[in-house]
C-alpha cells in the first residue's frame, strides 16, 4: 500500500471510528503494519475473511483497551462477539494472530514492553482459579 492511500484509507477508518490511543497511535500506524507488501495482499489467493467493519471493532479494541495486556476477560469478549458477530472460537483465533502479527511488532517498533508467556502464564492460572475462560 503506498502513502497517499494508505493515508486515504486511515482517513477513511478514523471517520468510521476514531483510533483513541495513550501511545498516539493511529489507523495509519495499523495498516502499515497489517499491509506490509502491497503485492501479497492484492495478490491473496483466498478473500479477507471478515469483513471491515468487525476488523475495526477489533483493532480497536486491541490499540485501545488491550493495548497493555491484549487478553479479554469475559466481559469484552462476550461485548466484543455482539458488536461483530464472530463466535468464540474465531475470536480467539483472530486475537491470537493479530497479537502476534500486529500488536507485538508495534510495541516492539515503539520501544514498549511485551507481554511474555509468564504473565500469559499467570492469568490463566488465576483465571482457571476463578473458573472463568481467558
Amino acid at each position: 500500500m503506498d502513502e497517499a492511500s494508505l493515508a486515504a484509507e486511515a482517513e477513511r477508518r478514523e471517520a468510521m471510528r476514531p483510533l483513541q490511543n495513550r501511545a498516539g497511535l493511529g489507523w495509519a500506524d495499523v495498516l502499515r503494519q497489517t499491509h506490509r507488501s502491497v503485492r501479497r495482499t492484492l495478490m491473496r489467493k483466498h478473500p479477507a475473511q471478515h469483513r471491515e467493519d468487525v476488523t475495526v471493532v477489533l483493532y480497536a479494541w486491541l490499540f485501545e483497551d488491550g493495548f497493555d495486556f491484549p487478553y479479554v476477560t469475559n466481559e469484552s469478549r462476550a461485548s466484543l462477539m455482539a458488536q461483530t458477530g464472530l463466535d468464540a472460537k474465531q475470536l480467539g483465533y483472530w486475537l491470537t494472530n493479530a497479537r502476534k502479527r500486529v500488536w507485538a511488532p508495534i510495541r516492539k517498533r515503539l520501544g514498549l514492553e511485551l507481554v511474555t508467556a509468564a504473565d500469559r502464564i499467570r492469568v490463566q492460572a488465576r483465571c482457571r482459579a476463578q473458573n472463568v475462560w481467558c
